[in-house]
């Protein structure tokens, strides 16, 4: 076997500082090198990357389709291992540091969106092949100190209303954010100008991702609140209502390739025709 097709024998463990990690946190990796072989090394380098994936679409002239592609939002090389000659039985710690820069966004992986945070430790070896150890990091969104109300008496506080030559619906909330597992509740109002026929009408938690040139929407939650009815003109109807945010939410994050946007949505639902709908933004917070 060619020389530069071979690998050394070596063993690289990482040992990395055990508590939560938050964009602007500081990572603290401990490398410990094991020789089973004798070889010399150029450098020795770790390398830590958030690496976003996203598609684009791309064409032959004939056809078009999507593209997987990948690019470092933030990378940060440390050398921590100048030239040096391995030899059997050596064993050899180091160790490097990093800060995240505060304005990245957290770990995401979503059903379209992906961002992770990956550590890649190089021994550049002469005249052979390198030798690597990778590993990722979560890193989880900021936490907050935003509160959202609970229990029997709910603040409105967040009102959005569309209007049409059909009518009014507005929908409120109690917060603008909510938090892993927690209940959000509002109402849906009508006011209506217009004779209706609704097939049903509902409020959905929706969670909508894009990355790059492809997007995908989930209902995380829903509530039925009529059906089959019909609104006459110059009636006002309001609805309470209660939905529950998952247990582990994706964070709301916005690149200029990616993005996870939460809404609340009011919809009343006529079937073949378009729907009357009115849609709430709201912010997912960390505990």
């Amino acid at each position: 076997m060619p020389s530069f097709l071979k690998k050394p024998k070596a063993d690289i463990a990482l040992n990395i500082s055990d508590e939560p990690f938050y964009p602007g946190s500081a990572i603290n990796v401990g490398i410990s090198i094991s020789s089973q072989d004798s070889f010399p090394v150029r450098s020795g380098s770790a390398e830590l990357a958030c690496v976003e994936t996203y598609w684009i679409m791309v064409s032959d002239g004939k056809t078009q389709r999507q593209q997987k592609t990948k690019r470092k939002l933030f990378v940060f090389k440390e050398e921590f291992l100048g030239s040096t000659e391995f030899m059997w039985g050596m064993a050899l710690n180091k160790s490097v540091s990093f800060t995240l820069p505060a304005d990245l966004p957290p770990t995401v992986c979503g059903k379209v969106v992906n961002i992770r945070y990956q550590l890649n430790v190089k021994l550049d070896v002469a005249k052979m092949r390198d030798i690597h150890k990778k590993c990722e990091i979560t890193t989880l969104p900021i936490p907050t100190g935003i509160h959202v109300l609970e229990g029997s008496i709910h603040k409105l506080s967040n009102k959005v209303t569309t209007s049409s030559d059909e009518g009014e619906l507005t929908l409120s909330l109690d917060s603008e954010h909510g938090a892993a597992g927690e209940t959000l509740h509002g109402s849906l109002e009508a006011m209506m100008k217009q004779d209706m026929s609704v097939r049903e009408i509902r409020v959905e938690l929706e969670v909508k991702e894009s990355a790059g040139s492809i997007s995908s929407k989930t209902i995380a939650d829903a509530v039925m609140l009529e059906q089959q009815t019909s609104l006459a003109r110059g009636s006002f109807r309001k609805w309470q209502f209660e939905l529950k945010l998952p247990d582990a939410p994706l964070p709301n994050i916005s690149t200029d390739k990616s993005s996870v946007v939460w809404l609340v949505k009011g919809i009343m639902d006529k079937g073949w025709k378009k729907d009357f709908s009115v849609t709430n933004p709201i912010q997912i917070v960390l505990r």
